[in-house]
């Protein structure tokens, strides 16, 4: 139970810091890099496609393009440093990792290397299904790294509702994203408090009991902190509506920048056909 203890608060607490880190990106996207002076509304549209070039293509190699490319694009941002490929390469490419695995054995094909002392064989179109895999997950988180960390929040969610994405779903991401660091900050609080009062091995009755109560204060935290929040800004106004006083404009260099990303979408969606034609 100490040990599953342990690792419930270390979670808690990355999560935490992870969550932190993408409310408060405001220092990323105050630098003056290439993607932070981007209208919101081009830079959303363009890495957009970008995510979806990556998605709908069947071959690795444009995909890799496009993995230097979204560097080369962190780099002209200035958000080249260990925080960023340790949030690139660790979590989802991990995860997508573990997922891919079987895909190694169980994909029929020619096979590649056999694992000794067993009857497993990694067969050659199975290692090529579980790269693309994992290489498309990669470029795709790193596109949409690219898009928080040098957008504010509040402008990012204006520019998505200027782009005609439903009012409920912008408004649910807004304070969702916004309050469940909060609560995850409460949690840690009581996880703390009860840790520093504990003074010996406890028992997994007491544990598991205490577990179950600090679920049930946590929901009544929710639902009381919802009520104030909603309260809180009816009185100031609110009507259904955020309002943002930041209006958009866009200039030629954003057009070019979406020409960029245009056109880089087209030749990767196309890649395939491209070859076919003129090699």
């Amino acid at each position: 139970m100490t040990n599953y203890r342990t690792y419930l608060e270390k979670n808690l607490l990355r999560f935490t810091q992870v969550l932190q880190g993408s409310v408060f990106a405001e220092e990323t996207a105050g630098r003056p890099g290439w993607l932070q002076k981007i209208d919101p509304r081009i830079k959303i549209a363009g890495l957009l496609l970008l995510i979806l070039s990556s998605s709908f293509t069947h071959s690795i190699m444009p995909i890799v393009v496009l993995l230097a490319v979204a560097l080369f694009l962190a780099a002209g941002s200035m958000l080249l440093s260990y925080s960023f490929f340790r949030r690139l390469l660790f979590f989802i490419p991990l995860y997508t990792g573990l997922i891919a695995l079987p895909a190694l054995f169980l994909t029929p094909g020619e096979p590649l290397v056999a694992i000794p002392g067993t009857n497993l064989i990694v067969t050659d179109q199975g290692s090529r299904a579980a790269t693309l895999l994992i290489v498309r997950v990669v470029t795709s988180v790193s596109f949409a790294l690219l898009l928080i960390l040098t957008t504010r929040w509040p402008v990012l969610l204006k520019a998505l509702r200027r782009m005609g994405f439903p009012h409920l779903l912008v408004f649910m991401m807004a304070m969702t994203y916004r309050y469940i660091y909060v609560l995850l900050q409460s949690a840690n609080s009581l996880f703390l408090a009860r840790k520093s009062r504990k003074v010996g091995p406890e028992a997994w009755r007491t544990a598991k009991e205490w577990i179950g109560a600090i679920s049930g204060v946590l929901l009544g935290k929710s639902y009381s902190l919802s009520s104030e929040i909603y309260l809180a800004m009816v009185s100031r106004g609110f009507r259904g509506e955020p309002v943002l006083l930041t209006d958009f404009r866009t200039h030629p260099r954003d057009w070019f920048w979406f020409s960029l990303f245009l056109a880089l979408s087209g030749v990767t969606f196309f890649w395939e056909t491209i070859l076919e034609r003129f090699i």
